[in-house]
């Protein structure tokens, strides 16, 4: 895959780096901040910072030749019509993914581009991001046989780029699973923890509950006031622009479950920077896994 690629609402990838799309110049792929300060005599004490929303521009020759210019851009504009859109961004510092909603994508005829003439429709293409840059990183518990020779056994997290092990003493109650987390996010000190997805499978005839952990304290919990069949699972997103709290059944039909949500809890739980354990308190014979995002300003 080329160093850009684009992915739809529906799934469709297009590589914007090859003959029929041939793209140059892009801008718009760093960080900009609106900083408030207050003054004192020759200091400046900073009270407020925000990020500035970006805007990712690059043009685009349409069509490997004059003949398919045209056709090249129709399709192009159709695959856009479905959002949002996924920016794929590959560098020998690794892939990073930002999504976005079209701004702009301009139209003039062959020859008649303000850039430079060409025998081709060039173009200029522009997205306005609605997120940082991210990673999906997953943590899945899965039991282990314990060994009767160690005082203690082992759990499996399966964790994105590489399995890790996690011990536990055995006498830990066997309603209570825990995961460690390693969250590498870089928020500049902006925002305080990553969204996340949340599934747990069935059965669980306690009301599921779950806490994060850092350095001793809380730093958020969530739970529901209901139990799942042993083919249910209850899906709880914090994602900002698809927050949601669902049970599904086995035919992937779901209900909201939102009103059941615990409300003594902080709810929609974050991941935050760094290390962190999350204890989940369901049926010894049920599964959870998490799912978050791990984000950078700047990659």
């Amino acid at each position: 895959m080329s160093m850009f690629a684009l992915t739809n609402a529906r799934g469709e990838t297009v590589d914007i780096n090859n003959d029929k799309l041939l793209s140059y110049t892009p801008t718009g792929l760093g960080v900009q901040f609106t900083n408030t300060y207050s003054q004192y005599e020759t200091y400046f004490k900073a009270t407020k910072s925000t990020v500035t929303q970006g805007q990712f521009q690059i043009n685009i020759l349409f069509g490997d030749v004059e003949s398919q210019a045209y056709q090249t851009f129709s399709d192009f504009a159709q695959f856009l019509a479905y959002q949002p859109l996924t920016l794929t961004y590959t560098t020998d510092s690794g892939t990073w993914y930002r999504d976005g909603r079209l701004n702009s994508l301009t139209k003039t005829e062959i020859g008649g581009s303000t850039v430079f003439a060409t025998d081709r429709i060039n173009e200029s293409f522009t997205i306005e991001f609605i997120n940082n840059w991210y990673n999906n990183k997953t943590a899945e518990y899965k039991s282990y046989d314990p060994d009767p020779n160690l005082g203690q056994y082992a759990k499996i997290y399966s964790y994105t780029y590489q399995p890790y092990y996690v011990y536990q003493e055995s006498s830990r109650p066997s309603n209570e699973k825990v995961m460690s987390l390693n969250n590498k996010s870089q928020y500049f000190g902006l925002q305080s923890g990553s969204p996340s997805i949340i599934t747990v499978k069935g059965p669980c005839s306690v009301n599921p509950t779950w806490t994060v952990v850092q350095k001793g304290n809380v730093v958020a919990t969530d739970g529901f006031v209901l139990t799942l069949t042993d083919n249910q699972k209850l899906v709880v997103s914090s994602y900002p622009e698809d927050q949601y709290a669902r049970l599904y059944n086995p035919d992937g039909s779901y209900v909201d479950v939102s009103q059941l949500q615990d409300y003594t809890k902080t709810n929609f739980v974050q991941i935050p920077e760094g290390e962190s354990t999350v204890l989940f308190y369901l049926d010894a014979d049920s599964d959870v896994n998490i799912t978050f995002k791990e984000e950078r300003l700047l990659v």
